[in-house]
């Protein structure tokens, strides 16, 4: 067992905690601008929840490769640290600078960061794998 890892999982933990109290600014508290519409009540912040949405989803797509890489060698742990550690906070950006509109049409279609909460974790465990397999097989050569 590496101790990076383990620390790793430690923050992932923290993030995960931090990013379900950001997702739900309303219930919990955190909501400065409330609005009211008969019976239900609603929070017009919209960068908070997008934002704790975000930290949410990497950390779920996350959490398989630090169980994963806890038995592989470390230089392949650091690795795919490094790759972690630029693409995240990349993927994090681009999810909350991203315009919250849809298609326009008449058809429901997701909106730019509805689509990127998809697209990029997908893109971040394809790249992950990728970084594994490769550094992985590099190693044993």
């Amino acid at each position: 067992m590496n101790i990076s890892t383990n620390w790793g999982l430690i923050a992932l933990v923290f993030l995960s905690l931090i990013g379900g109290i950001m997702s739900y600014p309303l219930e919990l508290g955190f909501c400065t601008n409330v609005y009211q519409f008969g019976d239900s009540q609603g929070c017009l912040d919209h960068f908070v929840p997008t934002l704790g949405h975000a930290i949410l989803i990497f950390s779920a797509s996350i959490f398989p490769f630090l169980l994963i890489l806890r038995f592989f060698d470390r230089q392949l742990f650091l690795s795919w640290v490094r790759f972690t550690a630029v693409s995240l906070p990349i993927a994090i950006l681009l999810i909350v600078v991203a315009p919250d509109t849809d298609g326009g049409s008449w058809l429901p279609s997701p909106s730019s960061q509805e689509a990127l909460m998809i697209l990029l974790p997908a893109l971040y465990i394809l790249a992950s794998v990728i970084i594994i397999a490769y550094k992985s097989w590099r190693l044993r050569r």
